[in-house]
């Protein structure tokens, strides 16, 4: 999930006019299809000033034609900076209650293929492998493969390591935290490591839900978790049209527990809390 916030108490160093701001809000969109509101200058010069300080430019009109220039490390930086990343092992567990009793079904007598998309520093795509792997205990013959997808590489990364400080496994049940994480020794005390085999089961992979992607059909799962809440309204239509055109009918959709895809849809049905199928 992609999170905003800002330091209030940054010292205004640089001229910030509103014309830079609303050229700011546009490529922000452009980039991330998140729609900051006006509400968000504070927000946006405290992220950015830092970086024009640190490459020495002379304010943000510079930064705005750099970039507009489309260096891709540039693009990077002016995505990473502006997205931070919150999330947590079994938020909203009765997705994972729900995901457990799917792959048990009698019927799913097959691959079930899963999208984690927006899987931020990776708390996602390993709780629904370690659904997966407690699935596997019960029923030997459940199979899944699990693809966990972000724009920002820098927290792509991190999930991929499979790293963590130990207080973020604490609400965790002894069983899982013995099931699933190596602990830390020497100079690694106090941090927490996912065990290989609940990392084999995901491949992580960068990718901008903006962007023109292609994915296999017949996706059978996708979490989309707390994303489409930082889009617009346009932006999220565009969005759940892309992945009905991933899932065939009866496939799920998972999203956040602020989030909905609207009245208006006519792809999906909701079946759950914050649980939809594919029609």
């Amino acid at each position: 999930m992609n999170m905003i916030s800002s330091n209030p108490n940054e010292d205004f160093q640089y001229g910030y006019s509103d014309k830079e701001f609303s050229r700011i809000i546009e490529l922000v969109n452009q980039w991330t299809g998140i729609h900051l509101s006006r509400e968000k200058k504070p927000l946006t010069y405290s992220r950015y000033s830092k970086i024009i300080r640190r490459r020495r430019l002379q304010g943000f009109s510079d930064y705005i034609a750099l970039v507009e220039a489309g260096d891709d490390e540039v693009t990077r930086e002016f995505i990473n900076s502006i997205t931070t990343n919150f999330t947590s092992f079994y938020r909203e567990d009765h997705h994972f209650t729900f995901l457990q009793n799917y792959l048990l079904s009698p019927t799913n007598k097959r691959l079930v293929k899963i999208w984690s998309a927006g899987c931020s520093t990776g708390e996602e795509p390993y709780t629904i492998a370690m659904t997966i792997k407690e699935a596997q205990t019960k029923n030997g013959g459940v199979e899944a493969h699990l693809l966990a997808t972000d724009l920002d590489r820098d927290v792509l990364a991190r999930a991929e390591a499979g790293v963590y400080t130990a207080d973020r496994i604490e609400g965790l049940t002894k069983e899982r935290k013995t099931n699933f994480f190596l602990k830390g020794c020497r100079n690694k005390v106090g941090m927490v490591r996912v065990k290989p085999e609940v990392r084999n089961l995901i491949d992580f992979a960068q990718l901008n839900l903006m962007d023109n992607w292609s994915l296999p059909h017949n996706m059978d799962i996708i979490f989309c978790r707390n994303v489409m809440i930082y889009f617009n309204k346009t932006t999220q239509k565009m969005l759940i049209d892309k992945f009905a055109k991933v899932q065939s009918v009866g496939s799920k959709l998972v999203i956040g527990h602020s989030e909905n895809i609207g009245v208006e849809n006519s792809q999906y049905k909701l079946i759950g809390k914050t649980i939809y199928e594919r029609v």
